[in-house]
This record gives C-alpha cells, structure tokens and sequence, in this order.
C-alpha cells in the first residue's frame, strides 16, 4: 500500500491573515522543483548563458530544530542544517 503523506500550504491575502484559506500539496518538493526548471527555461529563453546541469533546486531548512521526515532527508532536493 502506498503512504500518501498530504501538506498544508496557508495562504493569506494580507499581513493580518485575515483571509485565510488551507490548500493541500501533493509534493512541495517536486512543485518547487517545477518552477525551478520553469525559471531555468525562462532565463535561456531571455538569453541568460544557463548550463541545465548547474541550475538545480534546493530547499534549505536553516533551523537546528527543525525536525524532517527520515524519507525527506533522502531527497536531494532538501537541505537540512
């Protein structure tokens, strides 16, 4: 059986967060490296000399006590401190 973990994205209109809505993410490691190859295209589009091989995503936990997912932490995309 295959474990479908879902994440809570919240996203508000303005600094209050006085309208708020909660939106699930399937995988917000493999959205944020879609916009990255998107950003990539877009720049070589626009004429920026980008090597596809240099320009890869990463996310960065900056927090010591930021605890990951042991699945997480084996995903390249992901950088723990």
């Amino acid at each position: 059986a295959h474990n479908k973990v879902w994440h809570v994205q919240v996203k508000g209109e303005d600094q209050n967060f006085t309208n708020t809505c909660i939106e699930q993410m399937d995988d917000p490691l493999k959205a944020i490296t879609t916009k990255t190859a998107h950003l990539c295209s877009h720049l070589k589009r626009s004429g920026v000399a980008v090597r596809s091989s240099l320009f890869f995503p990463r996310v960065i936990f900056l927090s010591p006590d930021c605890r990951l997912d042991e699945e997480l932490m084996k995903r390249r995309e992901l950088v723990s401190h």
